[in-house]
């Protein structure tokens, strides 16, 4: 007891094992450090599920049962798309071997690598370090990926690596590849306003780098890549492993409520085009937004950002009594 207290050995911090051992291994373990130390073994316990084969059989060597050969796996599939399926289970739960899993990890990998260098394209000039003035759509994706990171967290905190994987996931292709970049392109083409290019030059920077290390713990390969052609020079850490992790210091309610408001009307225009066969680039003559004062008043801070993408002429904003603001596409 005294030697183990010298090396604070025990209690260990955690235990990680699969859910059939708990009786023994786990039992068994417990029991002894109490009775030949009086102490406890470990401070957490992490339960992992089994990897089954395509019949839904826990793969096991000695059964040789194992789905393919793991040297011809990493052949045909990365080892971050391996990491990605081994990861998308919850703690207790099995998970099966599934190409289907597989090409969803090998498709977030490209999308990374794509994402990245459009945004590595997109920071000439950029000084991290500059105070900027950002826009109502840069702080909707601030706040944005604050949330996510408070979500993430919480699920690292409580070792749900699959829903840290999975909230970061939903936060990098629905707010930032499929919004925030297509909103924010007539803005990071625009030279002739510095400004407001400065603001979306720093909101995609945050927000690809977070997202880089929010990834990393799963996709270790590919966050580490993207991190030394890009952030590096910046950063100045030796690894994105090493470096802090993200902070929610961006929370703001009400631009999340506004923008998700604003990315309605966007569908809109987007449906819009849609049914009348337009190209999504297609000049409309303009959007009729109907709401309350005070959903117009916040709306309207999204406007240039709006016209922009939905390529508007103009916006026509009437006062309303409508619960939720109603929008109006004229081509």
């Amino acid at each position: 007891k005294e030697e183990n207290e010298k090396q604070n050995f025990i209690p260990m911090d955690m235990r990680p094992h699969a859910h059939d051992i708990i009786r023994t291994w786990n039992f068994y373990t417990i029991v002894k450090a109490h009775l030949h130390n009086d102490s406890i073994p470990w401070k957490n316990l992490m339960i992992s599920g089994h990897a089954l084969n395509c019949d839904r059989k826990k793969m096991s060597k000695s059964k040789g049962n194992i789905e393919g050969d793991p040297i011809a796996a990493l052949e045909k599939y990365s080892a971050d798309q391996l990491r990605y399926w081994a990861c998308s289970s919850k703690l207790g739960t099995d998970v099966a071997f599934s190409p289907d899993v597989l090409g969803e990890g090998r498709r977030l990998v490209t999308k990374l690598f794509n994402a990245a260098r459009f945004t590595a394209g997109r920071l000439e000039g950029y000084n991290p370090e500059k105070s900027v003035k950002l826009y109502a759509f840069d702080r909707w994706i601030l706040a944005k990926l604050s949330d996510t990171v408070r979500k993430a967290t919480r699920g690292m905190e409580e070792f749900e690596y699959a829903v840290c994987l999975r909230e970061t996931e939903s936060f990098f292709w629905k707010a930032f590849c499929d919004n925030y970049l297509e909103i924010v392109k007539g803005r990071l083409y625009n030279e002739d306003k510095p400004e407001a290019r400065e603001a979306a030059q720093h909101s995609i920077y945050t927000a690809l780098y977070s997202s880089l290390r929010l990834f990393a713990p799963v996709l270790v390969h590919i966050t580490e890549e993207l991190y030394q052609a890009i952030f590096r020079e910046f950063e100045k850490h030796r690894s994105i492993h090493v470096t802090p992790w993200p902070s929610d210091k961006f929370a703001d309610n009400l631009a999340m409520k506004y923008g998700d408001m604003t990315l309605q009307i966007i569908e809109e225009a987007r449906r819009y085009k849609s049914e009348n066969n337009l190209s999504m680039a297609a000049p409309l003559k303009s959007l009729r937004i109907t709401g309350k004062q005070q959903d117009l008043k916040s709306l309207k801070l999204f406007e240039d950002d709006l016209i922009s993408v939905t390529r508007a002429e103009r916006i026509l904003w009437i006062e309303g009594a409508v619960e939720q603001p109603v929008t109006e596409v004229s081509g």
